[in-house]
């Protein structure tokens, strides 16, 4: 951003860095939440329970709101594929005056915009596949182990005073 707005006339310099800062900031952000969606794991329910022992799972809106979207977004990218061209096209055009006005400032507008949005994407879907389990794991486990492991323990008879 600094090297392409430093070609920039000296008037709209800074206010084409800071548009450039806010498509980046902005791009990254659509990004990730985009790759935050696909990101999301699965819980895997296990088939065997103890009967006596009642278990509580998490709330699984998240997951279930992210398959969905995720099918949103897949399905109309695939019906509105040939529309991406041109509103790129417009996109790219839109950004030509807030970037300086320069011939290349709309070309630099749509690169910034891929670039962030891709980087958004892999950083939150590469964060929700690896330490977002291991934040659900560590939430998850010591409170189930320990409320599972309380209740599942029959009462010791051997454990009371004698009368």
């Amino acid at each position: 951003m600094l090297i392409y707005t430093s070609q920039v006339p000296s008037g709209a310099r800074w206010s084409a860095f800071g548009t450039a800062a806010v498509i980046g900031g902005s791009a990254y952000f659509t990004g990730g939440i985009v790759g935050f969606l696909f990101g999301i794991p699965r819980t895997v329910h296990g088939s065997a329970r103890s009967e006596r022992v009642t278990q509580y799972q998490g709330n699984t809106n998240l997951e279930q709101v992210s398959d969905w979207l995720t099918k949103i977004i897949v399905g109309v990218g695939l019906v509105q594929i040939g529309h991406i061209v041109p509103a790129l096209s417009r996109f790219a055009e839109s950004m030509k005056a807030p970037l300086g006005g320069l011939p290349s400032s709309g070309a630099f507008g749509l690169g910034l915009a891929i670039l962030y949005a891709s980087l958004g994407f892999l950083f939150f879907y590469f964060w929700s596949r690896s330490l977002f389990i291991r934040e659900l794991g560590d939430y998850n486990t010591p409170q189930q182990q320990d409320s599972t492991n309380e209740s599942a323990q029959p009462a010791d008879s051997s454990s009371e005073p004698p009368a």
